[in-house]
């Protein structure tokens, strides 16, 4: 349930780093996401044989099954087919770099939702705006003892059974492995799947919990 460092990702004084920033980060951004899809395909090749027959089939379904209904004149149906076919099956396989991303984006908004209810019962327990603002500060513990900035196997190993069983280390895992291509690309173990359970489970959890806390307190100051 650890991380390991990604390749690529930029730190002070290497490349990425400064200057040149924009442009070295956007091609080692480039460069990383085509060695992931490249490992990806390596690892299961069955991705690209289901890919390649995929299309075949279904060319030749419309072709054959289809072809004879419709009248494209002067062209030939495939001639009129096969440009068609070839610019749509780009889309279809572009759908998979936005399915993950849109996922990744979904379970943010999961998130932000469910450690608002903790805000607020913080802000109903805080005598004012500033100790409200002070008593958030609880939150600083959970960030940085978890997997959301370094990997968890590079904390002191006293700390890293927190760190590996805490909510932030859960989502940072599920939300990476939703965007980057899977747990393989991002170097962590057990399925997207997984985790992605496993952090609706802790949201589920703690927004209820503070949600309960929070309307309680707020019966009682009314």
């Amino acid at each position: 349930m650890s991380t390991t460092l990604t390749p690529g990702v930029s730190i002070a004084g290497s490349p990425g780093y400064g200057p040149d920033a924009a442009g070295t980060g956007l091609l080692t951004a480039t460069t990383q996401t085509a060695r992931r899809t490249i490992l990806q395909f390596i690892r299961t090749p069955q991705l690209l044989v289901m890919g390649a027959m995929q299309g075949a089939l279904f060319l030749l379904v419309f072709h054959y099954i289809f072809g004879g209904a419709i009248d494209t004149a002067p062209l030939d149906y495939v001639d009129f087919l096969v440009p068609g076919f070839l610019v749509t099956d780009v889309l279809w396989l572009g759908m998979a770099a936005s399915a993950g991303f849109v996922a990744g984006c979904a379970l943010l908004l999961v998130v932000a939702a469910t450690f608002s209810w903790m805000f607020v019962w913080l802000g109903l327990i805080a005598g004012n705006a500033q100790a409200a603002q002070g008593m958030s500060l609880i939150t600083l513990p959970l960030t940085f003892v978890s997997s959301g900035y370094v990997p968890a196997d590079s904390l002191p190993g006293w700390m890293q059974p927190f760190a590996n069983n805490q909510p932030i280390t859960v989502l940072s895992n599920a939300v990476r492995s939703l965007m980057l291509g899977g747990t393989d690309a991002v170097g962590i173990g057990h399925t997207t799947g997984y985790w992605v359970t496993l952090s609706l489970a802790w949201c589920a959890g703690i927004g209820t919990l503070f949600a309960i806390l929070g309307i309680a307190r707020f019966g009682r100051r009314r």
